[in-house]
């Protein structure tokens, strides 16, 4: 009996040991230079055949694939005199020339956006100008998005998307850190109550599918941005126009979430895909129809039950 089980347990052992086995000891997965360290992810790609997406490989310019390509840059087409600005928050280290601009410097604790004057001072202090071309990139399609969209917004002359789903690195630093940067704000990227409820633009709600289930602004559709990214990069131009299928493009679109870091994402998108978007803040809206609703109960607060209902953009709910 003590036999079979030792014959058994030796058995089981051998079969988890033979595809090691199989694979010469100088290649599983090991860097075998001068400090001999296991790599755990390409022994997966020996052994197992699993293929990873090589982070040297340029991706190919994609920008005829779109509308408004001009607005999303191949790294491989980066021209000298653009400032790289890296928008990962925090920020990441590194030597490159890419200008570190942690998107999360834009906004205040409660994630309002800080004023022009400060949003000029935080650009001019890190080096960048308003007559620049800017090229933005990071780790996060939402902060990069949103730098997109914030430069647009204090009026830069050009704003790009760097197409990639890493760290900008290297860049351009066209100028010295303390250049004046004036904002010439453009008020039409940015959405007014009085606006949404005017019903002159389509509406879409980019929180989450539980958030809009629970409650929304009525008519607005919901688009997550992890609709329109593929591998930390936009969608490709076939899949956005099958997204974004129930929008009339002739028309305005208000982009609205709890966080820009969630609505720039599909902005950007849509501005991609040749639309008129522009961003709305959830809160604002929470703020105007909490004010209706203490008015109507005289409490000066709004009801608990309010914040499962669907608001109607006349505002009674």
């Amino acid at each position: 009996m003590v036999i079979m089980v030792v014959t058994a347990i030796a058995g089981l052992l051998l079969a988890a040991l033979l595809p090691l086995a199989l694979i010469p000891a100088a290649s599983a997965g090991c860097n075998c230079g001068a400090e001999e360290r296991w790599d755990p992810g390409t022994f997966l790609d020996q052994a197992y055949g699993i293929q990873r997406e090589a982070a040297s490989q340029p991706a190919a310019d994609r920008s005829a694939d779109y509308p408004r390509g001009q607005i999303l840059m191949s790294p491989s087409n980066l021209s000298a005199g653009a400032a790289l600005i890296d928008a990962s928050d925090p920020a990441l280290p590194g030597e490159g020339g890419a200008i570190s601009l942690p998107a999360g410097l834009f906004l205040q604790d409660n994630r309002t956006l800080r004023s022009t004057e400060e949003i000029g001072r935080i650009l001019g202090e890190a080096g960048v100008s308003r007559e620049d071309p800017a090229v933005v990139g990071g780790q996060i399609l939402g902060q990069a998005a949103f730098l997109v969209w914030l430069l647009n917004y204090a009026g830069q002359s050009q704003v790009a998307l760097l197409d990639s789903a890493t760290s900008p690195g290297k860049g351009e630093r066209p100028r010295e850190p303390g250049a004046a940067y004036i904002p010439a704000p453009r008020t039409d990227l940015l959405a007014s109550y009085d606006y949404v409820i005017s019903g002159q633009a389509q509406l879409v709600d980019a929180r989450g599918f539980q958030e809009y289930a629970l409650q929304g602004i009525e008519g607005s559709i919901n688009i997550r941005p992890e609709e329109v990214a593929d591998g930390g990069r936009v969608k490709g131009g076939a899949d956005l126009q099958s997204l974004f299928s129930r929008l009339n493009r002739n028309r305005p679109v208000v982009v609205y979430s709890d966080h820009y870091f969630r609505s720039t994402p599909v902005w950007y998108a849509l501005q991609l895909m040749g639309y008129d978007a522009r961003l709305y803040a959830w809160e604002d809206w929470q703020a105007h129809h909490m004010a209706a609703a203490g008015e109507q109960d005289g409490s000066g607060n709004a009801s608990s039950s309010s914040r499962f209902t669907q608001i109607s953009r006349s505002g009674r709910g």
